[in-house]
């Protein structure tokens, strides 16, 4: 359930799992595909507060997947009382951000910070829609 991890320890897993290191081609294949495909409108983007919503989200091996024309982004996030984290990774573009709290309020501090850094993208606005 709890995961202790430094950044620079989460973010060198992320950097070996987006560079598909340790694993075969399929079971690499079976990890980056849609599973649990999300109904249209049902999933997890409001598109009552983004202007483009993925054209297909659900579930993976382990990690939310959203699908947009411009590549796919792949994201997970962990929730306790005390620690919130969100990590993400766009395969195409080969960038993503860790990003570890350790307040009740984690959620807050990561729905601000991470539209600064995807700004003008479409998973930027969806970061952004979780604002209250």
């Amino acid at each position: 359930d709890i995961l202790h991890a430094s950044v620079a320890a989460y973010a060198g897993f992320v950097l070996s799992v987006m560079g598909r290191e340790g694993l075969t081609p399929a079971l690499i294949a079976e990890r980056d595909s849609l599973h649990s495909v999300d109904a249209p409108g049902k999933g997890e983007c409001d598109r009552r507060k983004v202007a483009a919503c993925p054209g297909q989200s659900g579930y993976g091996l382990g990690w939310s997947i959203f699908e947009y024309p411009e590549g796919k982004v792949l994201w997970h996030t962990g929730s306790d009382w005390g620690e919130k984290a969100m990590v993400f990774y766009r395969p195409a573009q080969r960038d993503g951000m860790v990003m570890l709290t350790n307040g009740a309020n984690g959620f807050g501090v990561i729905v601000e910070v991470g539209p600064l850094v995807m700004q003008g993208t479409p998973f930027g606005q969806f970061l952004a829609s979780g604002r209250k």
